[in-house]
Order: C-alpha cells, then structure tokens, then sequence
C-alpha cells in the first residue's frame, strides 16, 4: 500500500485509501506511530499533519477544530486568490474539497479507533453529498 501520491486520487479511491489506512491502523492496534513512520513521503500536508496530531495524542475535540480549522482556511484561502472562482468554480476545486473532507473524517474516525467499515460508511457519506449536492450524474460508486 502506497500514500506518497494521494494528492492524485478522486474521492471514492481516497475512500478506498483511507479505509486501507483505517485497516492497517486496525491491524496493529491502533499504534499510529508506524502510521507516521510507514509513510514519511506522503504528499498530502493535510494528511500529514492530521496523523502527527493523532501520533501526539491530541483529543478529539482539539483535533476536529484543528481539522476544521484547516480546511476552512484552505477554501478561504483559494477564494482570496482566485476571485473569479467565487461565480464559477472548477470541479477539480470541489473534488479537493471533498477529499479534504474525507481525510478529516476518517483522521477522526481513525482517533477513535473505528472500525474500518465505519469509516468507509463516514467516507461514503461525503460522496454521496457531494453527488447530491452539484448534480454529478457521471459520478459512479463502486461500493
């Protein structure tokens, strides 16, 4: 299992990722030390810093501000420098969105030691809003 190019995946195969991830924590008792250590070379800030506050110990409450936070930072951010994407913005925009968000659940999931299945139902869920939320027909699900 590679994490180094999660930046290149589309939503449902981060789902899939993340519900690996979710399995390999399960496997060795939920010791996300090796998490952090497996994968030193992942792309992903986002994920990055999101296992060194689990490696940390950091509680959940922290951790779903600071998530929050960062996410709601990074749209802001995008906004602020792409002014015209405010009337008219790229799919490519809300499929990072989306993965962001299915980062931060299943790092939250993963804190609370779910089961991999439950965090692929909090990943799916994501999915499913978003297809819901703009119209995208030619979507598919595979679960």
């Amino acid at each position: 299992m590679k994490i180094e190019f999660i930046n290149k995946l589309n939503p449902d195969e981060l789902c899939d990722k993340m519900v690996e991830i979710a399995e390999f924590c399960r496997v060795n008792d939920y010791n996300f030390l090796l998490l952090e250590s497996k994968w030193p070379d992942c792309d992903n800030h986002f994920l990055v810093e999101a296992i060194q506050l689990i490696v940390d110990g950091t509680e959940l409450t922290v951790l779903n501000a600071v998530l929050k936070i960062r996410l709601e930072t990074y749209i802001a951010d995008h906004y602020q420098y792409h002014a015209l994407q405010k009337y008219f913005t790229p799919k490519s925009f809300y499929n990072k969105i989306i993965c962001l968000k299915i980062i931060k659940t299943a790092i939250e999931q993963l804190a609370q030691k779910s089961n991999p299945r439950v965090v692929l139902y909090f990943c799916k869920a994501h999915i499913n809003k978003h297809i819901e939320a703009y119209s995208n027909k030619q979507v598919k699900l595979k679960y």
